[in-house]
């Protein structure tokens, strides 16, 4: 069965996504091998806005959504300015972060319950179990985070 990661990454292949632009960490390098599995190549980036800005001028050279992959906190964080200049412009961004697992990592510097930064993303959804357990998540025929990004 696929995993969460290779679902979203079919997904946003299937509507047209090429590239995705982002910065590696250890919560969302699941989704990045995803990514490159579903045929998105996956650009590294040295700053998330830097990041993001790659990913509108790939949206305005083949008119695809734009992806950008940023680390929970500080990482998704950094790019709220170029997810607001994004929304300005009418440019469609689909901005992905990781979670905090709900068992408590040692090393993790962040609660599990820790709220994600909504206050900038129009649609977020996070995994849920399919068929009574797992790590499996079901994603909708068409997403409703890829219709405004669409449209």
């Amino acid at each position: 069965m696929a995993s969460s990661a290779d679902l979203i990454a079919r997904r946003l292949a299937a509507a047209g996504c090429r590239y995705a632009f982002g910065i590696p960490g250890g919560e969302v390098l699941a989704i990045m091998d995803a990514l490159e599995r579903a045929g998105i190549r996956v650009v590294l980036a040295k700053h998330e806005n830097c990041a993001g800005f790659m990913g509108e001028g790939v949206h305005h050279r083949d008119l695809a959504p734009a992806i950008l992959v940023a680390t929970i906190g500080p990482g998704i964080a950094n790019a709220v300015n170029v997810i607001a200049n994004c929304f300005q412009d009418r440019v469609p961004m689909v901005a992905l972060t990781g979670c905090v697992s709900p068992v408590r990592d040692s090393s993790s510097f962040l609660p599990p319950d820790a709220p994600a930064p909504r206050l900038w993303l129009r649609v977020s959804f996070g995994p849920r179990p399919v068929d009574g357990g797992g790590s499996q998540a079901s994603v909708p025929a068409k997403p409703r985070s890829l219709r405004p990004a669409a449209s």
